[in-house]
């Protein structure tokens, strides 16, 4: 396997190549069964609605399979399902997100550091009150 941001170690390589394995296959069975890349509108409107009646198909498919070869219950396989997209909490990306503000307005040099400071403050206090209190631990 390859990868360009040598950061990564091989397990983490891993992981990404299996996440991006199963939409690879979600795309080869709708292009290839279930018409995606045959519709032939010009419309915004009909593309999005073929688009989503596949989409909505493909699930319908899916649940079906699952239910014909899987012993597992929904709520087992939602637990399973968030363990496999939990790579960082909701708290970690918010934290990231000011981060990166900070990084892209301190290349501007038009905002000075009170100024941001406010902006982040304010984009803080409208968000939910347990977001603002897992932000205090993560902080």
């Amino acid at each position: 396997m390859a990868t360009t941001d040598l950061s990564l170690n091989e397990d983490e390589i891993i992981q990404l190549y299996g996440k991006r394995w199963s939409i690879e296959v979600y795309f080869k069975i709708c292009k290839q069964h279930l018409r995606l890349a045959k519709y032939q509108g010009l419309s915004y409107d009909g593309i999005f609605a073929h688009t989503i009646t596949v989409a909505v198909s493909y699930l319908i498919l899916a649940v079906q399979h699952r239910e014909q070869a899987d012993e597992r219950t929904m709520g087992e396989l939602f637990y399973l399902m968030i363990e496999e997209l939990s790579d960082i909490s909701f708290s970690e990306a918010i934290v990231q997100l000011l981060e990166l503000f900070k990084e892209v307005f301190a290349n501007e040099m038009i905002l000075s550091e009170e100024t941001l400071n406010n902006i982040m403050s304010q984009f803080i206090q409208k968000l939910p009150q347990s977001t603002q209190r897992q932000l205090k631990k993560v902080a």
